[in-house]
């Protein structure tokens, strides 16, 4: 007779454990799901940054063109000009878009390794980028001031004008660079806590 009742409270332990393993298997699922709809808008939020950063290169580099081709710039700017930001932009697609096609295929582990991947070169650019902006800045001012005085402004006020586009220019850039770093923490963040992967390179 206990024997009998051990072996219903066997079975009945081995029920729970199968209806409990199968709830469980079905909120990972849940939450997969929920996450690569996350990671999906965040990234289609990512790939509208990317269009509008190649949007100013190109209105960049027709700018220079206009000044060069109506009052005089130097081509060797433009040409400087059209290589930096033909860089710049292609760069931007390949990191942030081209270079991570499958991201939201596969398993998730993956797609955290990815998303740390993205994060690195977005950094390694910034290293890259931040020196070459300078650089093109300041020959732009002096290009500027040299347009200003042939048209009659004063030197010191366009100077003045290009000091403050400039830094207007670089917080905007820093704060869409953090908030696309932190785009992908959150996502990697949700990725840790449904898989246990801790461990980031």
């Amino acid at each position: 007779m206990e024997t009998r009742i051990e072996a219903d409270v066997i079975e009945m332990m081995k029920s729970q454990m199968a209806v409990l393993k199968h709830k469980l298997e079905s909120q990972s699922i849940l939450n997969e799901r929920l996450i690569r709809r996350v990671m999906h808008a965040r990234m289609q939020w990512v790939r509208k940054v990317v269009a509008v950063n190649v949007c100013m290169c190109v209105l960049v580099i027709a700018f220079v063109y206009v000044m060069m081709a109506r009052y005089g710039w130097s081509p060797a700017f433009f040409w400087v000009t059209v290589a930096l930001f033909v860089a710049v932009a292609a760069a931007s697609i390949w990191v942030n878009v081209y270079g991570h096609v499958d991201l939201l295929e596969g398993n998730l582990v993956e797609a955290g390794r990815a998303l740390v991947r993205m994060k690195r070169l977005r950094t390694q650019g910034r290293l890259v980028k931040l020196p070459l902006g300078l650089a093109w800045a300041c020959w732009y001012a002096i290009e500027a001031m040299d347009f200003a005085e042939a048209v009659g402004l004063e030197r010191g006020r366009m100077l003045l004008i290009i000091c403050l586009a400039g830094a207007v220019g670089l917080i905007i850039g820093l704060v869409v660079f953090n908030k696309l770093q932190r785009a992908n923490d959150d996502i990697i963040a949700q990725i840790d806590e449904l898989t246990g992967s801790k461990d980031r390179p």
